[in-house]
């Protein structure tokens, strides 16, 4: 009974199961082979039998291993100069005299508008230089800001916004520049005076704006 039971084992693991050769033949690899015996008193035939079941050869090709993964590219990072830093610093500093600036030029502003050429002394002398500095900081961030727009251009993290940035304060630029070349026909004329001051302050409000949004931004 037993021999009888060992061969049907045998026979059936050899009938479920292909020869060495031909599964290397395929370049397949096979998972697994479960033998599973069944008693004989679950069965309505007398004698031993065996049921040999074939889990799971799956289509695995024999080198699966070795194949090569599939790695996704990393853009390099942007390579800015020594020179794109220097002018970052250099605009960072200016944009911080721009507020004491304004607030001079509104102050003193304010008194030659409300007074005219009875304006205080301090008003009358401070003003054109207020405006002369405001000048020479808005001069110096337009060419410290588009020189490193454009060098930054690949870098496209933050780009946007500093486009935006670029084009408000150019802006801002165009209306000092103009509120300047009326600034003498405003000491007498007052529409001129008028305009002249709406001008300004409307400047002085979009580059406050658009420095405030990068100062917190960075």
């Amino acid at each position: 009974m037993v021999v009888s039971l060992a061969v049907a084992l045998q026979l059936a693991a050899t009938a479920v199961s292909p020869p060495l050769s031909a599964v290397a033949d395929t370049g397949l690899v096979p998972q697994a082979v479960v033998v599973t015996a069944v008693s004989p008193d679950t069965l309505p035939v007398a004698g031993p039998a065996v049921v040999a079941t074939r889990v799971g050869i799956a289509p695995v090709p024999a080198d699966a291993a070795d194949a090569p993964r599939s790695v996704h590219a990393v853009p390099p990072a942007v390579q800015l100069s020594d020179a794109y830093y220097t002018r970052l610093r250099i605009h960072r500093l200016m944009s911080y005299a721009m507020v004491p600036l304004f607030i001079g030029s509104y102050l003193s502003g304010d008194q030659l508008i409300e007074k005219g050429r009875d304006a205080p002394i301090w008003a009358r002398r401070t003003h054109p230089a207020f405006a002369t500095g405001s000048a020479v900081v808005f001069g110096v961030n337009q060419v410290t800001g588009w020189w490193n727009l454009v060098e930054g251009w690949k870098e496209k993290e933050g780009r946007t916004s500093r486009v935006l940035h670029s084009v408000a304060m150019t802006i801002a630029t165009a209306g000092f520049v103009y509120a300047g070349s009326i600034g003498e026909e405003a000491r007498e004329n007052g529409d001129t005076r008028n305009r002249h001051r709406a001008v300004a302050l409307g400047s002085m409000g979009i580059s406050t704006a658009s420095w405030l949004v990068q100062l917190f931004r960075n």
